[in-house]
This record gives C-alpha cells, sequence and structure tokens, in this order.
C-alpha cells in the first residue's frame, strides 16, 4: 500500500480518477461515530446485522486501530484467538 503522501502526489489518469471517485461512494471513513451510524444506516436498508470490514492503510498500526475503532463504536469485547 502507498501512503496517504504518496497516493495524494500520485499522476492519476483521468481513468483512475474516475475510479476513484466510483470507489468513494463504497467507502466508509470518518470519524467513529459517523461510521456507526451510516453502518447502520445500510444495516436497516439491506437488512442485515453483520458486515465484513476491510481496511486498507500504509500502516498495520493505523489498520489495526481502525478495528478498535470499531470495536469501542459497537461495544465489542476482544475474544481469545
Amino acid at each position: 500500500m502507498p501512503t496517504v503522501e504518496e497516493a495524494e502526489s500520485y499522476p492519476y489518469s483521468d481513468r483512475e480518477r474516475a475510479i476513484v471517485e466510483h470507489n468513494r461512494g463504497r467507502t466508509l471513513a470518518g470519524a467513529p461515530d459517523r461510521v456507526r451510524a451510516r453502518l447502520d444506516e445500510l444495516g436497516r436498508l439491506y437488512g442485515i446485522d453483520e458486515f465484513v470490514v476491510v481496511t486498507i492503510r500504509d500502516r498495520f498500526e493505523a489498520r489495526l486501530r481502525s478495528y478498535e475503532l470499531l470495536a469501542e463504536i459497537f461495544e465489542l469485547e476482544a475474544r481469545p484467538v
């Protein structure tokens, strides 16, 4: 994965920019309460109660933190592996 800086400075072609814009509609990002509200909304809209979440980040620690934040907003407890 590129770093945020690398991604921001990448010279995207028009086609690549169109792909990025299309994918923004399928991406949830922001403060934990905003993400929780959107996931709750999607759950009601599609009648589902379970999600598979994939966080794409350049650093493992950042990816792990995003999962920790999700666990916190949904009041999930860690289970031994």
